[in-house]
């Protein structure tokens, strides 16, 4: 689709943090899944079909902690010590980046010749 203008979008998210309970026990701990932050930028110039995509995700990782349910929600919040959960908390997947490029091309739109 041409468009007569251009478009550029840039985000900034901050990931979601999911707790997974590794049996119905709530003593026995929980995967911590930190899907860290996230920028997303767009950019589709004047008159073209092409556009841009760039992802960029930093701090993705995933930690065992053990223990209860609150002891865990304040280590998410940040309410406690880090230092008191250092016992408790098990590195599963090391913080690490991804970066994501991708270019599109969209349909060229074509020109009938109107005498035939």
């Amino acid at each position: 689709l041409i468009a007569p203008l251009s478009i550029s979008l840039s985000m900034n998210i901050d990931a979601p943090k999911l707790w997974i309970p590794v049996s119905e026990k709530g003593s026995d701990g929980a995967l911590f899944i930190d899907a860290g932050k996230f920028q997303v930028s767009f950019r589709k110039l004047e008159q073209v079909t092409e556009t841009h995509w760039e992802v960029d995700g930093y701090d993705m990782q995933v930690k065992f902690v053990k223990g209860s349910f609150a002891s865990a929600v304040d280590y998410i919040e940040g309410l406690s010590s880090c230092k008191s959960y250092k016992n408790e908390i098990t590195t599963v997947i090391c913080p690490f980046p991804v970066h994501v490029t991708a270019d599109f091309i969209g349909e060229k739109e074509l020109k009938r010749d109107q005498n035939k």
